[in-house]
């Protein structure tokens, strides 16, 4: 935790005194190197930062207008797809098929599109069709220091690309609503190099592109840990009717209390954009 006080120091201390008490969340906007670390896992040398605060990013303070989200429990679209079996040179997601089956649960209007329906042109044709608010993809995902070698693994010998994700998500003549959520539960999928939106990595892309949120990891998350912080994500902001960032920060709550407290195995998961 050596570090992760330090940068507490750095950055936290010198605002602490200058924070009202009704102050419940943070938002930062991170240049360069600072896109890349968890800032829920500084420490003031007690607790982490995230079970004081809730904790979001944002590229730019221009960027998303801080309005509240349209995740209602009564209004909540979900497309949920991505890849439950193996493919390519891939190994099975050991927790996808569970992740999908608990977020079904949750929004039972939603849609489904898996393995051989995981492609480019059913992904485009279904957000084309229907204004889908929540958008949920769980697949490998690769981050490279060039943007055209970066992707999403779908099904078969496909890849969705940044070109092709950030097509899919532009809102259009037919669909005009953005989305409110996209979470990309990948590998590495908020992986990239020291500039401006590759810092982010796909997440960043997907804001870019007019999604008003995404959720994603800033390194490989552990399969147990990431199924369990996801599932208490969703169960949160849907039935405590919580703002996105502070489902979160209840979600790594939660893991904090139980053998997975090391921030290795909550702290990947970070929420960009609009933090309400």
């Amino acid at each position: 935790l050596i570090h992760a006080q330090q940068l507490y120091k750095w950055l936290i201390a010198p605002l602490h005194p200058r924070l009202p008490e009704n102050i419940h969340t943070l938002v930062f906007v991170p240049e360069g190197v600072l896109g890349t670390i968890p800032m829920a896992a500084l420490h003031d040398g007690e607790k982490f930062l995230i079970e004081n605060y809730a904790v979001a990013i944002t590229p730019s303070l221009n960027l998303t207008a801080p309005k509240s989200g349209s995740l209602k429990p009564d209004n909540t679209y979900a497309l949920l797809s991505g890849l439950t079996e193996e493919t390519q040179a891939y190994p099975k997601l050991p927790y996808a098929e569970y992740e999908i089956q608990e977020i079904s649960k949750l929004y039972s209007d939603s849609k489904r599109l898996l393995n051989e329906q995981f492609t480019l042109a059913k992904l485009t044709q279904a957000l084309n069709n229907d204004d889908y608010n929540l958008v949920h993809i769980i697949s490998h995902a690769e981050f490279a220091e060039n943007p055209e070698d970066s992707f999403i693994v779908t099904y078969g010998d496909q890849k969705l690309s940044l070109k092709d994700l950030e097509s899919i998500i532009k809102p259009t003549q037919r669909r005009e609503t953005p989305i409110e959520l996209l979470t990309l539960s990948a590998c590495n999928t908020a992986k990239g190099k020291y500039e401006q939106w590759a810092a982010l990595g796909l997440s960043g892309i997907a804001v870019k592109a007019g999604a008003r949120s995404a959720l994603a990891t800033l390194w490989k998350a552990h399969d147990t840990a990431a199924y369990h912080l996801v599932r208490n994500f969703y169960n949160t902001l849907k039935t405590e009717q919580n703002s996105k960032a502070q489902a979160l920060q209840a979600a790594q709550i939660a893991l904090i209390d139980t053998d997975f407290y090391h921030p290795f195995y909550w702290a990947p998961l970070v929420l960009i954009g609009n933090w309400l």
